[in-house]
């Protein structure tokens, strides 16, 4: 009896022990509290109608975590009815998203890719130690020598993560000014494949 107990006890703390690992790797999909692959939760932004038209409302004063059609400026708004396919731009209050543009892919009613654009050069070191923090080491690392149309040279971080549920490309430097990272599921990257 003594020795069953031991037994359950070792794997009860064996099972504790992986928890941890466990919740690490079900965060890798979770972008902004939304899970890729799942239903986008957050809402669209507030709506201005007007007769039969609509729009978005000052998007500079969102309270809170929204989305918006992309390239829309006058739509017939969702009214919380599912989302099929779209292409969207989310909206937050200052300093909750991390980089500039914020981009969302819905494939099927389900977030597919996200991506957000970020300041090149001027924070390509901060931005890659917060995709290692959440997601680890990457599979490739690749510095590339840059330079402007001026001679002005700088060395442009391009990493990858492929894990079993999320890909995620770091372009830390497209221009001096501008990179780009991309979140997305690993459906997005067999829908995106060339047919042969």
């Amino acid at each position: 009896m003594k020795t069953i107990l031991l037994i359950l006890a070792c794997f009860s703390s064996l099972a504790t022990a992986q928890t941890p690992a466990r919740q690490q790797i079900e965060s890798h999909n979770t972008v902004y509290g939304q899970e890729l692959g799942k239903p986008l939760t957050i809402p669209e932004c507030p709506v201005t109608r007007h007769k039969k038209t609509a729009w978005y409302t000052d998007i500079s004063s969102a309270k809170e975590l929204c989305f918006q059609f992309e390239g829309e400026t006058t739509l017939v708004p969702t009214n919380g009815e599912p989302l099929g396919n779209a292409r969207l731009r989310l909206v937050a209050p200052d300093g909750q998203l991390l980089g500039g543009v914020t981009e969302a892919e819905v494939v099927d009613g389900k977030l597919d890719q996200l991506s957000f654009t970020t300041a090149g050069t001027t924070d390509q070191e901060h931005m890659f130690s917060v995709l290692v923090k959440k997601y680890g080491e990457p599979t490739t690392k690749k510095v590339k020598h840059l330079e402007n149309g001026y001679g002005a040279a700088v060395d442009g971080i391009f990493s990858e993560w492929s894990l079993p549920d999320v890909k995620v490309i770091f372009m830390g430097a497209l221009t001096l000014s501008e990179g780009k990272v991309i979140i997305e599921t690993p459906r997005t990257e067999k829908v995106l494949e060339p047919k042969l």
